[in-house]
């Protein structure tokens, strides 16, 4: 385009010089007076035709100044787009960093979740396996705890089993009233120390079934019934067991009672009216039989 201008702009030097040598020429043929009209036309036609050359020439400057400035103008235009698609290529080459970038975290992401994976059925493997030695644990310790139940009923049960008492009269006693025998035996055996001599009764350790037996060795002239007491708390004194003695009876007795923790049995003697005369050989008796 410069190269063009260049050669517009001489051939419009060029123009005006020729036209100005017409005109030089035309000014020196009227000064000599010669009045040659053929050459003066003739150069008048050439200054015409030099002029529409000049115009033509200044037409084609100004299209070649507006193509400038067009140019100018794409020129501005193309450099602005440039500087768009380097921003733009800049951006993608950002975007694509920031993928590849993205890409590589998922890739550790998933490696990470692949580990945690791992490391969770690795957890489940283990829990599953606590829990059955939790269980299996738990099934040994229930049975430990049984055998530990059994081995304490078993201890229970044999130191219970040692309860039994054997108390027989100090004196011969002779009764004239109603009344509970106490603090007047001595005591024979007393295994668990459950019979107390200092009042005459018998102590339950346990809850249970316990056997008593009465025995009397003498001639009986009289008739009365021996009752076996039983006192449980603050509760009344209840009867259990009724033996009656008389000259053609058995002179012994024997009576299972049921009986809770802490309950006392006593011996009690009531007349059928005159007085009586007991001897020592009067025994009483009691052992457990079983517990609750």
């Amino acid at each position: 385009m410069q190269l063009i201008q260049s050669q517009e702009k001489l051939l419009s030097q060029n123009l005006w010089a020729k036209i100005n040598l017409i005109r030089k020429d035309i000014q020196q043929n009227l000064d000599s007076g010669h009045n040659d009209f053929h050459i003066v036309i003739e150069e008048l036609y050439k200054l015409d035709c030099l002029s529409e050359l000049l115009m033509n020439t200044s037409l084609k400057l100004q299209d070649v100044e507006e193509m400038k400035l067009t140019q100018a103008c794409i020129q501005a235009d193309l450099d602005a787009s440039n500087q768009k698609t380097n921003g733009l290529e800049r951006k993608v080459s950002d975007l694509q960093q920031e993928v590849e970038q993205l890409m590589e975290d998922n890739r550790r992401l998933g490696d990470q979740l692949t580990r945690l994976v791992s490391k969770h059925n690795s957890l489940k493997r283990d829990v599953s396996k606590a829990w059955l030695q939790c269980k299996e644990s738990m099934d040994k310790l229930n049975k430990l705890e049984a055998h530990l139940m059994l081995l304490d009923s078993t201890v229970n049960s044999v130191s219970r089993l040692s309860v039994g008492f054997t108390a027989q009269l100090k004196t011969d006693l002779c009764v004239d009233h109603d009344t509970e025998i106490n603090s007047i035996f001595h005591v024979i055996s007393n295994a668990g120390n459950a019979f107390q001599p200092d009042s005459g009764s018998f102590v339950a350790p346990h809850d249970g079934l316990y056997g008593f037996c009465i025995k009397l060795e003498q001639t009986l002239n009289k008739n009365f019934t021996i009752f076996l007491v039983t006192k449980t708390g603050a509760a009344k004194p209840v009867k259990e067991m009724a033996v009656p003695f008389t000259q053609n009876a058995p002179h012994s007795a024997v009576c299972v009672l049921d009986l809770t923790i802490g309950a006392l049995v006593l011996v009690r003697i009531e007349l059928a009216g005159e007085k009586i005369g007991l001897k020592s050989s009067l025994t009483f008796s009691g052992w457990s039989i079983g517990y609750d």
